[in-house]
């Protein structure tokens, strides 16, 4: 006992350990969603596991970290992505933007070159660098601070003992060569130091040169001047006189011009409700927008309606036990969903292909030619029927499973009192199946809302929507629009407004789903009563 007892803190002793290591790189990252995440789950598991009390906790607690991980954590995320302007040009912080745009230098004609010497401390870590440029001056760099100085070669904290004319000392720190040198260069290539007017960046493994920036950030007016622009007409860099100002536009995320130039790239910031109000508010999305949803809600139920209406019916036939081959037929009608979807799905788009054996067949024995992937109408079609082909062997297999349940006693009470077997149906069969197969009718419904695999796969969205100024295509869903606004839009990656569409989506889902349930829990009292 004292063995388990002892594997169990060294265990939490190890996980406790690597848990304080990632919230402290967390910490120096400032990521502090993840580590206040990171942190409450590590006490959580403490208490958990060190608590007798919280002992019933141990055997749901795995499953409610991936819960939080993989469920609750990426829909709060979605929820806050969709309330800022997250897109192309909107990915980088607003430092991020500015050390961006600082770090865009310029090499002129009369570039100055220095060289350079670097100087560190016992582990070769460079702390220093002494630099001498080509007027005979000499200057001294702080990495630490991006400071630079100019230097006396007389300065007392140079020292040259062997006298060959290279200082083997600065202020008490060695000099770095060989290896010792090569593996500071990232360093130094991330480090820009002011000269002047200019910075001076490493250019070579011996020498820095001087560089004019781009733009200059102001941190007091929180205003950017750009200097230089580049002339298409000459292919040269040419100064910008007067040098044009930018201010920050919080409301944008942009550095802007008076002139209403913007400065790209732009930075993320909080928007608020405006993804979701654009939805309603803008024409180049209201009108594109309505047709995908609309069209959505009638791919769903169509595909529900069907897909059970031709599982209840093969179902039925299945159920009589006098039906010769019945188990034959069952394990036949059953292959549609024992092969993967995907694999199904490109089999199809192969048969009603122009060049297709299917629209090949049609072509030669009656002369129709149907345009499934081109026409609106016959690409939904297409898609209505793939579906009902995926969908109708678990619609036979759930209802053949809840026929099975219902007593045959009810049937021959009816028969007694002379019910038609159509109202035999009507009032025992179809009310009592409903009890049964109602709730997966709505989780049917739930995923065929958001059933982005036959879209994608099959028509890819189209055809294209005349006129549509949004990638939708007449044969998208909401799902799949949304993945078209966020990746392949015309005007940049929306990830925000595709955010806000897929909150909507599940909050859609929701309320559908919670009527239907509403709805197949009334169907139960009915049934009990």
């Amino acid at each position: 006992m004292w063995v388990w007892t002892l594997v169990k803190w060294l265990l939490l002793g190890l996980l406790d350990a690597l848990g304080i290591l990632a919230l402290v790189t967390l910490g120096f990252d400032s990521q502090w969603t993840l580590l206040g995440i990171l942190g409450f789950g590590l006490i959580l598991t403490n208490v958990v596991l060190v608590l007798p009390h919280a002992y019933p906790l141990r055997y749901i607690l795995p499953g409610l970290i991936f819960f939080a991980a993989f469920v609750v954590y990426p829909m709060l995320y979605s929820v806050y992505l969709s309330l800022t302007n997250l897109s192309t040009g909107h990915l980088l912080s607003k430092a991020q933007v500015i050390d961006q745009l600082q770090g865009q230098l310029l090499r002129w004609e009369d570039s100055q070159t220095l060289t350079y010497w670097a100087y560190g401390d016992a582990q070769g870590e460079a702390i220093l660098l002494l630099l001498k440029g080509s007027d005979e001056g000499w200057w001294l760099a702080t990495l630490a601070d991006r400071s630079l100085q100019a230097i006396d070669p007389a300065d007392a904290r140079l020292s040259d003992a062997d006298g060959d004319g290279v200082f083997d000392q600065v202020d008490g720190l060695g000099r770095l060569q060989g290896g010792a040198l090569a593996q500071q260069m990232g360093t130094f290539e991330n480090t820009i130091f002011p000269y002047g007017e200019d910075v001076i960046r490493v250019s070579s493994l011996r020498e820095f040169r001087t560089y004019k920036r781009q733009f200059h950030y102001d941190p007091q007016s929180d205003q950017v001047t750009q200097h230089y622009r580049f002339d298409e007409p000459t292919q040269r860099w040419m100064a910008v006189e007067p040098a044009k100002v930018l201010r920050a536009d919080e409301g944008q995320g942009f550095f802007v011009a008076e002139d209403g130039v913007v400065l790209t790239p732009g930075w993320q910031v909080w928007v608020g409700w405006s993804n979701y109000l654009d939805t309603f508010r803008n024409p180049r999305i209201v009108a594109p927008f309505l047709g995908v949803f609309s069209w959505t809600v009638a791919f769903a139920l169509l595909s529900v309606l069907l897909t059970f209406g031709l599982g209840l019916l093969l179902a039925m036939l299945l159920n009589d036990e006098g039906m010769r081959f019945r188990r034959y037929y069952r394990a036949l009608l059953i292959l549609p969903w024992a092969i993967p979807s995907f694999i199904s799905i490109m089999v199809w788009r192969g048969l009603l292909n122009p060049l297709g054996p299917a629209s090949s067949l049609l072509d030669s024995l009656f002369g129709i030619s149907i345009p499934w992937f081109n026409d609106p109408f016959w690409a939904k079609a297409g898609i209505i029927l793939l579906n009902l082909w995926l969908g109708f062997p678990y619609m036979m297999t759930i209802t053949l499973g809840a026929l099975q349940g219902i007593s045959g006693e009810l049937y021959e009470a009816a028969y007694v009192d002379g019910a038609s077997r159509w109202k035999q149906f009507r009032t025992i069969t179809f009310p009592l199946l409903l009890v049964a197969v109602g709730p997966l009718l709505v989780g049917s419904f739930a995923y065929n809302f958001n059933n982005f695999n036959v879209i994608f796969l099959f028509t890819g969205g189209g055809p294209p929507i005349p006129g549509a100024q949004t990638p939708a295509g007449s044969s998208d869903i909401l799902i799949s629009y949304t993945y078209q606004v966020a990746f392949n839009g015309g005007w940049g990656q929306q990830y925000g407004f595709a955010a806000a569409i897929t909150i909507g989506i599940f909050l859609l889902v929701g309320v559908i789903s919670a009527v239907n349930f509403k709805f197949t829990g009334a169907l139960e009292e009915v049934s009990q009563d």
